[in-house]
C-alpha cells in the first residue's frame, strides 16, 4: 500500500513515536480531523507538553498509549471527549490504535486512526439513544 492510497484516511490519522520505551510520546503527524475535534494541534509536541495545552487529555490518554505498547496489540476506544480547553463543547469519537515496530515484540510507534462525529450529527441517529453527553 502506498500513502497515495492512504490519502483519503490522511485526515484520521495521527501518528505518535514512542520515546524511551513509552515514557513520552511524540505526536508527529497529526491529521485535521483531529485538530477540529481537540480544537488544537499536538503535532511536534510531545505528551508531556499536554499538561499546560489539555489537562483532562494529558490524564487520560496515557494508559491507552501505555496499554498499546506494553502489550503490542491493537486498542479500540470509543466515547465523548472535550473540545478543546476554552470551551464547553463535546465530541463523540471512536479510535484505533494500532502498534508499529520493525523489532518484534518492540512497538516504537502507534498509528491512531479516529472518526469524530460532532453532537448535531448524533441528533436523530442510533448512536443518540446509547450514548449521551456526561
Amino acid at each position: 500500500m502506498t500513502v497515495r492510497a492512504l490519502r483519503s484516511l490522511l485526515r484520521n490519522i495521527t501518528l505518535l513515536r514512542v520515546i524511551d520505551g513509552g515514557r513520552d510520546y511524540e505526536y508527529r503527524v497529526v491529521g485535521d480531523a483531529y485538530v477540529m475535534a481537540h480544537g488544537i494541534s499536538f503535532q511536534g509536541k510531545c505528551w508531556s507538553d499536554l499538561k499546560t495545552l489539555a489537562p483532562r487529555h494529558w490524564a487520560t490518554i496515557k494508559p491507552i498509549y501505555d496499554s498499546v505498547v506494553r502489550t503490542g496489540e491493537p486498542l479500540a476506544t470509543r466515547g465523548w471527549i472535550e473540545r478543546g480547553i476554552c470551551t464547553d463543547e463535546f465530541v463523540y469519537c471512536e479510535y484505533v490504535y494500532l502498534p508499529l515496530g520493525t523489532e518484534e515484540g518492540v512497538v516504537d510507534h502507534i498509528l491512531a486512526v479516529a472518526v469524530y462525529v460532532t453532537h448535531g450529527a448524533l441528533i436523530g441517529s442510533g448512536y443518540w439513544s446509547e450514548y449521551r453527553v456526561p
